[in-house]
């Protein structure tokens, strides 16, 4: 069964909530729907977010949609398969032993 775009966009949010839920991480989920994009960045719980030069930390987009700005820029199943590995990126910040 092929999951829809707004499953696997749902879905993705969803391992963001549970990340943030596991206390290790802050997860952000981000929707650009004027360029078709979604973005997921990670923080560790202990970031400084007042420094002045932010360590690099975890993040990983994809493509949903092509858009009125890039009407060509990705096809259906290239986003698909970016939001399937976008999922699967996001689900390898889960805890696995804290849900056992």
């Amino acid at each position: 069964m092929k999951l829809t775009i707004e499953e696997l966009m749902l879905q993705i949010l969803s391992t963001c909530l549970l990340i943030n839920a596991q206390g290790k991480w802050h997860a952000f989920y981000s929707l650009f729907g004027h360029v078709g994009d979604i973005d997921v960045r990670l923080r560790p719980t202990d970031y400084n977010y007042d420094a002045d030069h932010p360590k690099k930390t975890p993040s990983k987009s994809a493509g949903f949609t092509s858009t009125g700005f890039f009407p060509e820029r990705i096809t259906e199943e290239q986003a698909r398969q970016e939001r399937l590995d976008l999922l699967s990126w996001t689900q390898g910040y889960l805890n696995v032993e804290a849900a056992a």
